[in-house]
């Protein structure tokens, strides 16, 4: 659920393939940090990007992404617990 106070960031990798797998453990680590209200990296699929835009990451960087690019999308408290998860 999205909250106007948090912050948000959504950045795509081009031509960056992951293992699902392997970003699965990469948003459950980011979810983990102090600050981070919720954090997603997935493929920049359809059904993907669907899911970011219900989850309330809606961005124009989002609708550009495709199916081989790596999307990461953080929402946090602050621009400080922001800034942390993207290290």
């Amino acid at each position: 659920m999205s909250n106007s106070k948090h912050v948000f960031h959504v950045s795509i990798k081009e031509n960056y393939y992951r293992d699902s797998l392997q970003l699965l453990k990469i948003s459950d680590a980011l979810k983990h940090s102090d600050g981070i209200v919720e954090a997603v990296v997935i493929m920049g699929t359809g059904t993907n990007k669907q899911l970011l835009t219900r989850l309330g990451f809606i961005s124009s960087e989002l609708s550009k992404a495709k199916d081989t690019d790596m999307v990461i999308a953080i929402r946090a408290f602050d621009e400080q617990s922001l800034k942390k998860g993207l290290v």
